[in-house]
């Protein structure tokens, strides 16, 4: 989740009325090589994404918060994973 939009939500929860524990997430799946492989197809250097160079971990492939709770409260994330990823870059571009 892009953190304009994890910042949105929280705002929205402080200032409604929810009391309890509540998810701050997209609610959309996203592996670590999907974000990996997003991120060197907007910088332009994919071949540099080596998937499977490292031995898989015995951890899950995916988790997705559910966030019903959250969408209750009328919330719902703007930026996509890409958007947030290619805003991203081009900060770390222009900083570096």
């Amino acid at each position: 989740m892009d953190v304009r939009d994890a910042g949105t939500a929280i705002a929205r929860v402080s200032l409604s009325e929810f009391s309890g524990l509540i998810n701050i997430a997209s609610g959309e799946a996203a592996t670590v090589r999907q974000v990996a492989q997003t991120i060197g197809e907007i910088a332009g250097r994919s071949e540099l994404v080596a998937i499977g160079a490292l031995p898989d971990r015995p951890e899950p492939l995916c988790i997705t918060a559910k966030v019903g709770r959250l969408s209750s409260l009328g919330f719902k994330p703007k930026r996509t994973l890409l958007h947030g990823l290619s805003d991203a870059l081009d900060y770390w571009k222009k900083r570096l």
